[in-house]
């Protein structure tokens, strides 16, 4: 977990503090006060794309994502973990390495380690990625999903 927060502090015009050791979510909340993000487009959730499709329900998800992103960015990324994986944690893509809630592949675990499956892990190298890609990083946002 350590190592995907190490990846997320990227100094934009500002002295960032040092993640305190073990992890807090307070810190993290400070770190993101701190970065300059554009304002996504709020997405309402319809009752259809609250429900997984996988065994999961993005909307249990809620609290989780918005420990790792902004309010505004929240809606956005629940959409995408819809398209993604249903909010099924143990969703696998039968095609590729992507796995867990935003399926992510599996070059990123290789890259910083940690368990695909455990939602938290997942959330938290969603945002890593994030933080080096935005949102186009996922396939639905790049086919123009998820930007209502």
């Amino acid at each position: 977990m350590i190592e995907l927060l190490a990846a997320a502090t990227i100094v934009v015009g500002a002295v960032q503090p040092e993640p305190p050791a073990p992890f807090e979510a307070e810190w993290y909340v400070e770190y993101l006060a701190h970065q300059h993000q554009p304002e996504p487009k709020q997405i309402r959730l319809t009752p259809q794309l609250s429900r997984g499709m996988g065994g999961g329900d993005t909307e249990q998800w809620r609290t989780l994502v918005a420990q790792y992103f902004q309010p505004e960015q929240v809606d956005t990324m629940l959409c995408l973990m819809q398209h993604e994986s249903g909010g099924n944690p143990n969703a696998d893509n039968p095609n590729s390495s992507a796995a867990g809630l935003f399926q992510i592949m599996g070059f990123w675990w290789d890259k910083y380690g940690g368990n695909p499956y455990d939602p938290e892990t997942n959330v938290a190298l969603a945002r890593v990625i994030y933080d080096q890609q935005g949102y186009g990083a996922w396939n639905p946002y790049g086919r123009g999903l998820c930007r209502q």
